[in-house]
C-alpha cells in the first residue's frame, strides 16, 4: 500500500534537484508577506504625466472640505482615489474641449466651400 509513494519519489527523483527548484521558483511560493501593489500610485503617475502635482491636487480637495473626517487608512486610501479619479476625468475633458483637432470652425472634411 506504501508502493504510491516510492513511485513518487523515485519520479522526483529522476527529474532533478533542478526541475524541482524551478517549479517552486516560477510558482511564487514564499514565506514572507507579498507585497500589495497601492492602486493610488498609477493614477499619481498619470497626474504627474498631465503635468499636475498629485499632493497638490489632494490638500487642495482636503483644503476646500475641511469639515470632512475620515476614520481609518482604508477609507482615506478610497476617498483620495475618487479625488484623483475625477482629477484625471476633469483634465481630460478640458484638454479635449481646448483641442485644435475637435474644433468645428474649419467647417467638415467633406465639405464643399463657394467663394461668396
Amino acid at each position: 500500500m506504501v508502493r504510491h509513494v516510492t513511485d513518487t519519489f523515485n519520479d522526483m527523483q529522476s527529474v532533478g534537484i533542478e526541475y524541482i527548484r524551478e517549479i517552486y521558483r516560477n510558482s511564487g511560493l514564499s514565506i514572507r508577506p507579498q507585497t500589495k501593489i497601492n492602486k493610488i500610485e498609477p493614477l499619481k503617475g498619470v497626474i504627474m504625466a498631465l503635468g499636475l502635482d498629485p499632493n497638490e491636487v489632494l490638500s487642495r480637495e482636503a483644503m476646500v472640505k475641511p469639515h470632512r473626517t475620515i476614520i481609518g487608512p482604508s477609507a482615506r486610501q478610497e476617498q483620495d482615489y475618487v479625488i484623483l479619479q475625477k482629477t484625471i476625468k476633469k483634465t481630460l475633458l478640458e484638454e479635449l474641449r481646448n483641442s485644435t483637432y475637435l474644433s468645428c470652425d474649419s467647417g467638415s472634411p467633406g465639405e464643399i466651400r463657394t467663394p461668396v
